[in-house]
């Protein structure tokens, strides 16, 4: 290739250096579920470049435990220290919330291409379409020109997503974030045959300390006296339980089939007196809605009583001109887990007592539930529903099955009619196409729901039974004519043997029956049953062989709530443990062959060599405010803290604000757990969900810092900016959360609401409340990663700081002069409903203070630019 001599560049760069990259093993290191803490000794040779990287792999205990997508590796490193014999050069307290707030200055490519690859972080963005979380696949993308994290191995579609709870009833159907398997933690370190081991990300020392090595100042080791060792010490986060741990997040999508233990739905369950009669439950409440109640768990037939705990659901009730299969206003409705819960088994019964309800309960007190079955996605379900009431009217071809639980759970199927009565329902036919998306949608309790089929022609008397245990049976000495969905028992022994009449003879003798009790009819018999409400129609049975084409209906499995945190790893055991056999510094020394080395040392041995450089003070407190109860409301809270500082110079402040404190709202979900976000963790800073709802003074030397306080969003963000010299790449979705609701008004309905278009997700016409988080206009959308929904980034990026220098460049004085009196910040802040946004918080604050470094005759000394 030709070289164009008009087009030479002179080369800036110092080439007359060699770099000698050596690795550092720890002199001691030890890591536990309350932390632990790692010394690097460094050698006196050469000059310390601030590209030297710290290796730290860490496995977890399960692969459900994950980074925080914001932190990453940096969440292991609670504090580091850069010392020189009893001198501390540079010291950075938490640590690792400081790191992922400087994460963000990266560029969102970078974040995705570098950034991941090396810290495990998950912090870039991208657009997208929220969705429903609905059964209906066709919802689980419909609100565009939203936002979401960047999923390094793509986004997949999960129709159903059996692991996580729907927003109305029924498994939701949605799209989640998939991150490769080599960017995500594993359960052991080295590589298999078939399998990598957990990855090893790294941490720059310029990261570590970003005031020092940011400056772009190099550490001269060889200068320095050979008595006076050079430390680099790390002391980790902690590890144990939730609300402590500062490591892991829960990601329920990676979760072991036998760690899922909550319960993601629940299935009516029908209810029969000991004469076989429907005893549909009544008296809830008129025209209710939102009514939060926990289960309580008690025997199903076979004896057996689950043991599970902290399941809450949430319920509607049926208005006195809403009947919903013939019932009166009153009636439980749209029945949606809240809580999952812990320790539950798929097809356990529970129970809800009305309130006011008898003691003991009578017919109608009490709605009966189930930890929900469901379909199999792999086989159809043409076997699984028998007819019990053939209805009039009906024609064959499409239909629907109504659920009485969750509309959301009501599906398509095929139906035969003969003479207008129903004789089969089917999940596929000529009219309806099999679906196994559907198995989002079906939620039954076998053996105990019967379910409405309603179609266009029909009189929606049509019932069928969800079965347990279909078995044809061979009759004889009939007396009286059994009826079709009766329920049975052993004649002389009432209540138990009980079974559910699927089929009849022409002659009214009960040819197929649904097992309910764990009996077995294909013994030694004849055995005598009769009709519970009826009980001079008997007959003797025996022979049981199992209906051709029935399967018994499979688990489908149960999910992941918050609630398992520390079920599937105890509380005293670390979810993210640090390889510490693996741990190792690989240091970049630089060696000077420019004579730069030499003059240097005799700076050092004259003047002394002298370097201005930054250090991050930081300063917690904890902010207590109200929770407020309604919609609508905006309690605003005073906060003001002297924070210190004094006789310091002060080039900027950071400041992040983030949920702390027990999650006491009943109507929202985690309830009783640490407020904690359950996504970012820690790594995060809550802005107020009311419009300019943060206001901040500052008062310097006894002089406010502005002439009014600052509460316009925008001056916020150059702010932050200005202390960075750089724009901070984060959607505004993620920095503003009033963007995300409604603020005008507290009206009901769009219609009469100045902000139409904050409308509820199935519905254009009622509106969102006031100050409540839209699905619909929120910037970043509900779509999961990795099992988490991705509404905790909902304005949970409102970093804030202040710019405090003269101008660009590293000098000193280029700060405010803090004298005697501390700094005081005067933060106000406007909680609403909703317990992520409001009551305690921890605002966490660091302070970038100048130092100067001196090395004087191979002593190294550290003082403030003030003295």
């Amino acid at each position: 290739m030709s070289v164009n001599p008009l087009m030479i560049k002179s080369d800036p760069e110092n080439r007359n250096m060699r770099i000698e990259t050596i690795v550092i093993v720890p002199r001691h290191i030890d890591d536990s579920s309350t932390g632990g803490s790692c010394q690097f000794i460094l050698p006196h040779r050469g000059y310390l470049s601030g590209d030297s990287r710290i290796v730290i792999p860490a496995t977890c205990i399960s692969d459900a435990y994950q980074y925080a997508p914001t932190a990453g590796v940096y969440s292991l490193i609670s504090q580091a220290t850069m010392r020189v014999g009893d001198v501390v050069v540079s010291q950075v307290d938490a640590g690792s919330q400081l790191y992922a707030m400087r994460e963000n200055l990266s560029h969102l490519e970078k974040r995705e291409n570098i950034e991941h690859v090396l810290h495990g972080t998950s912090n870039s963005y991208e657009t997208c379409s929220g969705g429903r979380r609905t059964g209906s696949k066709a919802s689980k993308e419909v609100f565009g020109g939203q936002m979401r994290l960047v999923g390094s191995d793509g986004y997949k579609a999960l129709e159903p997503d059996t692991a996580q709870k729907g927003r109305n009833g029924a498994r939701p159907c949605l799209v989640e974030a998939q991150v490769a398997q080599e960017y995500r933690l594993s359960g052991f370190y080295k590589d298999t045959a078939t399998e990598a081991g957990t990855p090893e990300f790294t941490i720059e020392l310029s990261t570590l300390f970003p005031g020092f090595f940011g400056q772009r100042l190099q550490l001269p080791l060889q200068l320095i006296n050979h008595d006076d060792e050079v430390s680099i010490e790390l002391v980790w986060s902690d590890n144990s339980g939730w609300g402590s741990n500062e490591r892991a997040v829960l990601c329920g999508s990676l979760a072991e089939d036998a760690d899922r233990k909550s319960a993601i739905a629940v299935a009516w369950r029908d209810l029969y007196s000991n004469l076989g009669a429907k005893q549909a439950p009544a008296g809830f409440g008129v025209g209710l809605s939102d009514v939060v109640v926990s289960p309580t768990n008690i025997a199903n037939r076979l004896g057996v009583t689950g043991s599970g705990s902290g399941l809450r659901i949430m319920y509607d009730t049926t208005a006195t001109n809403e009947p919903t299969q013939g019932a009166p206003g009153g009636v439980p409705k749209n029945i949606r887990v809240l809580d999952g819960g812990k320790g539950y088994a798929e097809g356990e019964w529970l129970q809800v007592l009305r309130p006011g309800a008898a003691t003991p309960p009578v017919a109608g007190d009490i709605l009966g539930l189930c930890i929900a079955s469901g379909v199999s996605p792999l086989t159809t379900i043409n076997s699984k529903f028998s007819v019990t009431v053939g209805g009039a009217n009906y024609v064959s071809g499409p239909a629907t099955l109504v659920s009485l639980t969750n509309p959301d759970c009501s599906i398509s199927v095929q139906i035969t009619a003969n003479a207008g009565a129903i004789t089969a329902v089917d999940t596929s036919g000529a009219n309806v196409a099999y679906d196994a998306s559907r198995i989002a949608q079906f939620l039954g309790c076998p053996g105990w729901s019967e379910f409405q089929v309603t179609s266009n022609a029909g009189n929606g008397a049509a019932r069928v039974a969800y079965n347990r245990d279909a078995k044809n049976m061979t009759t004889a000495n009939t007396a009286g004519v059994f009826t079709l969905g009766s329920i049975c028992e052993l004649s002389g022994a009432a209540t138990t043997g009980l079974c559910r009449v699927i089929g009849v003879t022409g002659g009214g003798a009960p040819n197929q029956l649904d097992l309910l009790d764990g009996q077995d009819f294909s013994g030694a018999g004849p055995f005598n049953i009769r009709m519970q409400s009826a009980n001079g129609v008997t007959c003797d049975v025996s022979q049981a062989v199992t209906v051709a084409g029935f399967v018994s209906p499979p688990s489908v499995g149960l999910g992941v709530d918050l609630a398992l945190y520390d079920t599937i790893a105890s509380p005293t055991t670390g979810k993210i443990n640090i390889v510490t056999s693996a741990v190792r510094l690989a240091t970049d020394l630089i060696f000077y062959e420019d004579g730069r080395a030499e003059r240097d040392a005799k700076e050092m041995m004259t003047s002394g060599i002298n370097m201005i450089y930054t250090e991050f003070r930081n300063v917690k407190t904890t902010l207590t405010q109200e929770e407020p109860t309604a919609y609508g409301v905006a309690n605003e809270a005073e906060h003001v803290r002297l924070i210190g500082f004094s006789n310091e110079v002060l080039r900027s402040l950071l400041m992040q604000h983030y949920p702390t404190g027990t999650q006491n709202d009943a109507d929202f979900e985690n309830y009783g757990l640490s407020k904690l976000n359950p996504l970012l963790l820690k790594y995060c800073s809550r802005d107020s969900l009311a419009e300019d709802g943060i206001s901040l003074q500052l008062v310097l030397n006894s002089v406010p810092r502005f002439p009014s306080p600052i509460n316009f969003n925008p001056h916020f963000y150059c702010e932050l900016a200005d202390v960075f010299g750089s724009p901070f790449y984060i959607p505004h979705g993620v920095y503003n959360g009033a963007t995300s609701c409604k603020q005008r008004d507290n009206q009901p309905t769009t219609a009469a609401s100045q902000q139409p278009g904050f409308s509820q997700p199935e519905s254009s016409s009622v509106a969102t409340l006031q100050y409540q988080l839209n699905e619909r206009k929120s910037g970043m959308s509900n779509q999961s990663f990795m099992g988490i929904n991705q509404k905790y980034l909902r304005g949970m990026g409102k970093y804030m700081g202040i710019d405090l220098k003269k101008m660009t460049g590293n000098f000193k004085g280029n700060g405010v002069v803090i004298g005697s009196q501390a700094v005081e910040i005067d933060l106000n802040y406007k909680s609403t409903r909703n317990p992520y946004y409001s009551g305690q918080g921890e605002l966490n604050i660091y302070g970038e203070c100048e130092r100067i470094f001196q090395l004087v005759k191979g002593k190294v000394f550290v003082t403030s630019s003030t003295m």
